[in-house]
């Protein structure tokens, strides 16, 4: 896998991990359970769970500061 082609899929994984975490009516303010969320992304686009786990993780702590900056 080149460079572009890894920023590619690196930025649709976290473009569906936010999607994912939006539907999923998560309040980010809160504890959120990582593990079913990273489970859907996982079957959703094909990647490992750990991968997975990275992208939801990092969509929690962005909507955290997205949510914070408001």
């Amino acid at each position: 896998m080149n460079e572009s082609t890894k920023k590619k899929r690196t930025s649709e994984l976290q473009l569906a991990a936010a999607r994912i975490l939006a539907t999923s009516g998560a309040d980010v303010s809160q504890a959120v359970a990582i593990r079913p969320l990273a489970k859907a992304l996982a079957k959703l686009s094909g990647c490992g769970y750990r991968t997975a786990q990275k992208h939801i993780e990092q969509a929690v702590l962005q909507a955290r500061h997205k949510k914070h900056r408001t």
